[in-house]
């Protein structure tokens, strides 16, 4: 360690804005200070972005320069990433977030199961923005195992993805984001107290936490080895 660990070599000409991974997953993605992005790791689903579904990073030549930068849509630029088990997600400069990788459970939020990114025509302007309910606004991302939580501004909390357990917090234990009529307004905020609101979510591997407007926390899904 220390000295005698190499920095990563990305290319840039530019310093690293923000850096995300994911303990459970095998992707790392980083924004630079212009609001591009790198990724690199694994890519089996396509979830660096990059139109294939070759991991880089594990071979000469795949780092620096080498790196493509990753395809956000005409004149966009990200803000803000947060990565699933083998999924990403974006915020844009234009306040929409976009999602892609594997989408086993509807993780990224675009009512299917299928995964997005591995293959051409399907990143930049081809990638549809996740469909929030009218009139929110995105304040904060999280993501979990295989499941994303959007904070509106209002702290109201989304969220879409599996829910076997109830992680979702929707009092149910319906997959969702994987069938028609289940995101934009069709989405329904998470409840956590009469007159409480969300100021941080963080998904684990079947169980999700809040933190909310008064300092407390309050967590769902499986509670195995008691984490809650």
């Amino acid at each position: 360690m220390g000295s005698y660990l190499p920095t990563i070599n990305l290319g840039l000409s530019s310093d690293v804005f923000i850096v995300s991974s994911w303990s459970g997953g095998d992707h790392v993605m980083a924004i630079v200070n212009d609001g591009r992005m790198k990724g690199w790791g694994d890519n089996v689903y396509g979830q660096l972005g990059l139109g294939d579904m070759d991991r880089r990073g594990d071979d000469a030549n795949e780092m620096a320069s080498y790196l493509p930068w990753i395809s956000l849509g005409t004149g966009r630029t990200a803000s803000e990433v947060r990565l699933g088990v083998d999924s990403s997600c974006v915020l844009l400069d234009n306040n929409t977030l976009k999602c892609w990788g594997q989408n086993v459970a509807g993780e990224i939020g675009a009512e299917d199961n299928t995964s997005v990114g591995g293959n051409p025509g399907e990143m930049g302007d081809y990638l549809n923005p996740v469909s929030f309910p009218t009139a929110s606004t995105i304040s904060k991302i999280a993501a979990g195992w295989y499941q994303y939580g959007m904070i509106s501004t209002v702290g109201d909390l989304y969220t879409w993805g599996y829910n076997e357990y109830g992680q979702l917090g929707k009092e149910f234990t319906n997959t969702w984001g994987n069938g028609p009529n289940e995101m934009g307004n069709y989405l329904i905020n998470t409840d956590v107290g009469t007159g409480r609101t969300v100021s941080e979510f963080m998904g684990g591997f079947f169980h999700s936490c809040v933190l909310m407007d008064n300092f407390r926390m309050k967590c769902f899904g499986n509670c195995d080895y008691g984490k809650f």
